[in-house]
């Protein structure tokens, strides 16, 4: 041995070699080692974990809807007829009741003058066949009263044999006529408080009564008025034009006041109720405005399969205008202090569920589980998984029983031991 060191110092370019695959022994080594944990741990998933605990879950719901209007009347007149005057312009405050066209009438106010003479006609009439019934009723009431008494008289003759049986029966059909034609005349009440032949001239008057109001009425609606204020925020009038019935003149917006219409899916109409205050974002003027629900429909729409809600803004402004589109997200909760993971975590089997739960030494275990609500993000776990557990979230494909996996923290990885 001393031997063979002195022949090494005697030669030191031997020692140099001897030294070099030392070293190179040494690196080579350690370099298969590293290379060996390295494919090790690349047959790792590298997966993003989640540690369940007991929280709130919540649901986010967002709906749009379009502003609308506080009143928004349009104007059309009722008959067809030519413009005669238009008293207002586009964009033009108008108070309620106040005019703003009006049709031509000379027609109607012709017709209105004729109605006149033949109601005054129809009165003359009515007072006339009043007396003409009257005069007759008193004549033939006196008649069957002389009638009477002269039968009476004969009777009492006619039973002293101062006259004979011809005599009495002449007066006494006489009497019979009288009061026939007396009877003729009471018959006439008998269903009213008034004779027959009167009533029809009172019925004749009442017809051109009744015709008398409908002109006037007709006249009126020749002038179409406001029926609330606001602006005139549509004009299709002109002097002149010849307007149909039923045809849109004008258009009256009340913006006093302003609502939003939405809509809701069944699943989100139980987180709603009158009275809940709602932040709602205009987006054509990237405004915020809050809101009250004031109305949720009882029932679905049969077409649309959806609920209809109402919004009452508490502020508007000038800016604010009728049909514009709103947009609002509503958070509630769905159930308090309960487990959920991420719905990217379950895996379907079968028609089962499950997760990928991940212990402490960084290997997998498949776990069945039972699910209860959902949201957009979430899945409530009713059974299968405690609090404290992870769950793995990502490259579910790649997951199967009892593999080890590397987690994910924050963008880097982390060995498994």
């Amino acid at each position: 041995m001393q031997q063979t060191f002195l022949k090494l110092k005697q030669r030191p370019w031997l020692v140099l070699i001897i030294f070099i695959l030392l070293v190179s022994s040494i690196f080579i080594i350690k370099n298969l080692f590293m290379q060996k944990k390295m494919n090790r741990e690349m047959t790792k998933p590298v997966v993003a974990v989640e540690t369940v605990e007991r929280r709130d879950m919540s649901k986010r719901i967002s709906f749009y809807g379009e502003t609308v209007a506080n009143i928004q009347v349009d104007i059309a007149p009722k008959y067809s007829g030519r413009i005669k005057a238009v008293y207002v312009s586009l964009g033009q405050r108008v108070e309620a009741g106040e005019l703003l066209i009006l049709q031509d009438n000379e027609d109607v106010a012709i017709s209105i003058d004729e109605n006149k003479a033949q109601i005054r006609q129809a009165q003359a009439e009515l007072t006339e066949e009043k007396s003409f019934y009257q005069a007759s009723y008193d004549r033939v009431y006196a008649d069957y009263q002389r009638s009477k008494i002269d039968y009476e008289r004969y009777q009492t003759l006619y039973e002293t044999g101062a006259i004979s049986k011809q005599n009495l029966d002449e007066k006494e059909q006489a009497m019979v006529n009288c009061k026939a034609a007396l009877a003729t005349l009471e018959n006439q009440w008998m269903d009213s408080e008034v004779p027959a032949v009167v009533e029809a001239k009172m019925a004749s008057l009442n017809k051109l009564n009744q015709r008398h109001k409908a002109l006037t009425k007709e006249k009126e609606d020749l002038y179409l008025r406001a029926p609330c204020s606001g602006i005139i925020g549509f004009r299709n009038a002109e002097i002149g034009a010849f307007a149909q019935g039923g045809q849109r003149l004008l258009s009256v917006i009340n913006n006093d006041k302003f609502y939003v219409d939405c809509e809701l899916a069944e699943g989100d109409i139980a987180a709603v109720r009158t009275g809940m205050q709602i932040s709602m974002h205009v987006d054509a003027i990237q405004r915020d405005y809050l809101g009250t629900i004031i109305y949720v429909s009882p029932a679905v729409d049969k077409e649309k399969k959806t609920y209809t809600m109402r919004i009452e803004l508490d502020k508007t402004d000038e800016i604010l205008k009728s049909g514009m589109f709103v947009s609002s997200e509503l958070e509630i909760i769905q159930r308090t202090n309960t487990l959920f993971v991420p719905k990217e975590s379950l895996v379907e089997k079968n028609g089962q569920q499950y997760l990928y739960v991940v212990n402490e030494k960084d290997e997998v275990r498949e776990r069945k589980v039972t699910i209860g609500f959902r949201n957009d993000e979430s899945v409530e776990i009713c059974s299968g998984l405690q609090a404290g557990e992870s769950v793995v979230v990502t490259n579910l494909a790649r997951m199967k029983d009892k593999i080890k996996v590397q987690r994910e923290e924050n963008g880097q990885k982390r060995d498994g031991e």
